[in-house]
């Protein structure tokens, strides 16, 4: 999997790496097939993930592996909000035929319609439409395109599959749909559903830092950032910083997590397993302490300089228990 931030050459050779690795794992190809699947099946699919994730990545390889089978066509209208069906089919017959658009909707429909079925015909390939930021546009839009894509020409129908690339927000618009959520596919590309969860976040790092980063700082950065794009701006970050203070590696020194960090990446993770009281509560029942901590102190401990360094390690190690059961929950569940 490639990354949205490289980092110079210069700096990789100082940690003995030659370029960056390459990650491609057996999640992200049961992601790439189902959404192959989906295309070849002419639906529409709704690609829901926050910045970062792998959307490009993902429908990058998709595109590259059907593109003797199907004719992608993005939108290229830059204000999303404002996007209408008509705009779409001005916009095809302007770039993609030698005719003018109609000016009267229905008659701009029909000569859509016999267009795409002719490119269809003559060109041997299906046809998607691809809406990349597809959680702007007004909700009625999407039934508009639902309508569209059901018209029939010559028998084929549905007419064309359209991918929908967005944020959670689609998810929401969709759902105020419920006529175009129900026939459409939603692929979601988050820790829930499988994708880059902390086991796969870890490989990710192995595969693509290797020796650069060590063992349990590639534990730490995955429990701290949950996406690509994060944990690559983050090491790019402190291996900056840790040239510049003579160290060729990234390990738990340079790598030291704040306990607020810690505790918001696993309030994160699972919000109802964590709270200050909770907290206190493990940490009390363990017995690790040679006193009882209050739900004061360990609000206090994480949230500034508070506490001596035996508290702050029993925080830190509980957090991370805390982090791992709510991961194996989530696999336990996605089984």
């Amino acid at each position: 999997m490639q990354r949205g931030v490289i980092i110079p050459t210069s700096l990789l050779n100082h940690f003995g790496l030659s370029k960056q690795g390459y990650h491609w794992s057996k999640t992200t190809e049961v992601f790439k097939e189902d959404l192959k699947e989906s295309i070849l099946n002419r639906q529409m699919i709704a690609l829901i993930g926050q910045y970062g994730v792998g959307k490009t990545i993902l429908t990058s390889k998709v595109f590259g592996e059907l593109k003797n089978q199907v004719l992608f066509i993005k939108i290229k209208n830059v204000n999303r909000e404002a996007l209408t069906v008509n705009h779409m089919m001005s916009a095809f017959i302007d770039e993609h035929t030698e005719e003018s658009p109609r000016r009267c909707s229905e008659a701009r429909t029909s000569q859509f319609t016999r267009l795409i079925g002719q490119l269809i015909t003559q060109s041997k390939r299906d046809i998607c439409f691809v809406v990349e930021d597809a959680h702007r546009p007004k909700v009625e839009f999407f039934r508009s395109l639902k309508e569209l894509r059901e018209i029939e020409f010559n028998g084929i129908n549905p007419l064309f599959s359209v991918l929908l690339i967005g944020h959670k927000k689609l998810g929401d618009n969709l759902s105020f749909r419920k006529e175009v959520l129900l026939r459409s596919v939603k692929l979601e590309l988050c820790e829930a559903t499988g994708w880059m969860d902390l086991t796969e976040r870890i490989e990710y790092l192995r595969t693509v830092f290797g020796r650069a980063i060590t063992k349990s700082a590639r534990q730490r950065i995955a429990t701290l950032h949950k996406f690509p794009l994060e944990m690559d701006y983050f090491i790019y970050e402190k291996m900056k910083e840790a040239r510049l203070a003579g160290k060729t590696v990234l390990d738990d020194d340079v790598v030291q997590p704040t306990l607020k960090e810690l505790y918001d990446a696993a309030k994160e993770s699972d919000p109802d397993a964590i709270s200050y009281r909770k907290l206190a509560k493990e940490i009390n029942e363990n017995g690790k302490l040679n006193k009882k901590i209050s739900e004061g102190s360990v609000h206090a401990i994480i949230n500034s300089d508070a506490g001596n360094k035996k508290e702050r390690d029993i925080i830190q190690r509980t957090l991370a228990a805390v982090e791992n059961r709510g991961h194996e929950r989530k696999m336990a569940a996605n089984e």
